[in-house]
């Protein structure tokens, strides 16, 4: 995963990890766990119908282990969704693991996968809803962790933003910037680079906006993901 969320490009890890996947021929499960982040990959690649492929291909077998299936669909079947760009299918399997992890009380898994179920129903027009769900993730006690707290800030200020609360949507936003740029986590800081942009722009501060989308689009090429530079490109549209 460290592949997928840092700096190494995306078709250098692919080829890596694609010859893994052929190395372990004779490991099921461990093609099945290197398979998750070959598939987010695929994904940030352009390659929407191999990253389903591949998450096709292992899904019957994640289903004999407890704990790896919600890994797998979590970092798995939910991410991929998303990035592809079916919400509806990323939301229903974000529910869904959520609420496994919940029964298992893993709660560092639940509020993951609870902050990515924000997102998409944040994207899928509900930020009421959205702002309600991460509310109750504070609720358990997930360990620190840098993914929780710039996705939640980021999801947070675009929920905001969409409420029309801008004044404090930008402070949530810059903050995550903030937590984000020295790190090379490439796409947590582009993602929090794109709501700020989003905020900047419904406060009609038009030329930040620009240079905060210009910057993420740059953070996303220079990894690599092609799909999040596109809807970048098209946001700024």
């Amino acid at each position: 995963m460290v592949l997928v969320e840092g700096p190494t490009p995306v078709s250098e890890a692919i080829e890596f990890l694609e010859a893994l996947l052929t190395e372990l021929a004779n490991d099921p499960l461990g093609q099945m766990m290197v398979s998750v982040p070959l598939a987010n990959l695929l994904a940030m690649a352009g390659r929407a119908d191999d990253a389903r492929d591949l998450n096709a291909r292992f899904r019957a077998q994640a289903q004999e282990y407890v704990y790896l299936r919600m890994q797998f669909e979590l970092f798995g079947s939910g991410r991929v969704e998303f990035r592809t760009g079916d919400l509806l299918a990323a939301e229903k399997t974000t529910r869904a693991t959520a609420d496994r992890a919940a029964a298992v009380e893993d709660h560092w898994a639940y509020v993951i996968a609870a902050i990515d179920r924000a997102r998409v129903v944040c994207d899928l027009g509900r930020p009421e809803e959205c702002l309600d769900i991460l509310e109750e993730t504070l609720q358990h006690p997930a360990p620190p962790d840098f993914e929780i707290f710039v996705k939640r800030e980021t999801t947070r200020a675009l929920a905001l933003a969409r409420l029309g609360e801008l004044e404090k949507a930008q402070r949530v936003a810059r903050e995550a910037v903030e937590y984000a740029s020295p790190t090379q986590f490439l796409g947590y800081h582009a993602e929090a680079l794109v709501a700020l942009a989003q905020v900047l722009r419904r406060q009609s501060r038009i030329s930040e906006a620009v240079a905060a989308l210009n910057e993420a689009v740059s953070l996303y090429e220079r990894k690599g993901d092609v799909a999040a530079a596109a809807r970048t490109v098209t946001i700024e549209e």
